[in-house]
């Protein structure tokens, strides 16, 4: 079951887009279980519940932003960067060194 937005390039979204074969650790896999989605169910809170759940950190560390939509990040990166943090935004393919949380709208 699939719940929540599946960005493109995703494993998840090749699953609910129906492709007959997909890539796990490397290996080409043929599916054979349904797949069914769920519509309007979201994993995390809003932009605005995010920014309150970072103000807790007192000491705001640099976060690595990973969005799927590029205006949503530039604008979540911004107000994350008002509240004294430095953002990391990885280029696609990056694998080196940084915490991330993924972030959908």
């Amino acid at each position: 079951m699939m719940t929540g937005v599946q960005a493109r390039g995703t494993l998840g979204r090749a699953r609910v887009d129906g492709e007959p074969q997909v890539h796990i650790h490397g290996q080409l896999i043929r599916p054979v279980a349904k797949v069914h989605t769920v519509g309007g169910l979201s994993a995390h809170g809003d932009q605005a519940d995010l920014l309150r759940w970072y103000g807790l950190f007192a000491n705001h560390p640099s976060e690595c932003l990973m969005h799927y939509e590029r205006q949503a990040a530039q604008a979540l990166v911004q107000k994350i960067e008002v509240q004294g943090a430095k953002v990391h935004s990885p280029r696609p393919g990056a694998r080196r060194g940084l915490a991330s949380i993924t972030l959908s709208s």
